[in-house]
């Protein structure tokens, strides 16, 4: 939870600026949310490898519980940073994209993150006590890189 919550924490923070300084912010958050389905796409793989990593490097057996504690929170940064630092940035450069000169009381860009906030909800919802009970873990992985991410 702390490397999905610090990507996103650190994706807004450092894509957030360049979602200001970007004269599209829209082709911007395109790339971005592929970037995010090209990683969900290949994290079954980087799991499986910094599994058979944690088991040849002994584990919490071998290494002993800080140890083992500290490369599995280093493995797992190496998995989750670079999906989650990309969905940390997509929020900002679609705010940058729908902000308006007009709309003084920034209602849209409200009712814009009112949207993400509730599609987050519901797919998190749907992940959890739909998905991976009906479809399994690696087609709820693909289904989530093919039909989209919640940021």
């Amino acid at each position: 939870m702390a490397v999905f919550l610090g990507g996103l924490g650190l994706g807004a923070w450092v894509l957030g600026r360049r979602a200001d300084r970007s004269s599209n912010p829209v082709r911007l958050y395109a790339y971005l949310e592929f970037g995010v389905a090209v990683t969900a796409v290949l994290s079954p793989l980087l799991i499986s490898l910094v599994g058979m990593l944690y088991i040849r490097l002994g584990g919490t057996a071998a290494l002993g519980l800080i140890g083992g504690t500290a490369l599995r929170l280093f493995l797992s940064a190496l998995v989750l940073g670079v999906p989650t630092i990309l969905m940390g940035g997509t929020l900002p450069a679609v705010v940058r994209a729908a902000e308006s000169a007009r709309d003084v009381h920034r209602r849209s860009l409200g009712v814009l993150y009112g949207m993400n906030t509730l599609g987050a909800v519901i797919g998190a919802m749907w992940a959890t006590f739909i998905a991976l009970e009906k479809l399994g873990v690696r087609a709820t992985i693909w289904s989530a890189s093919c039909f989209g991410s919640a940021s």
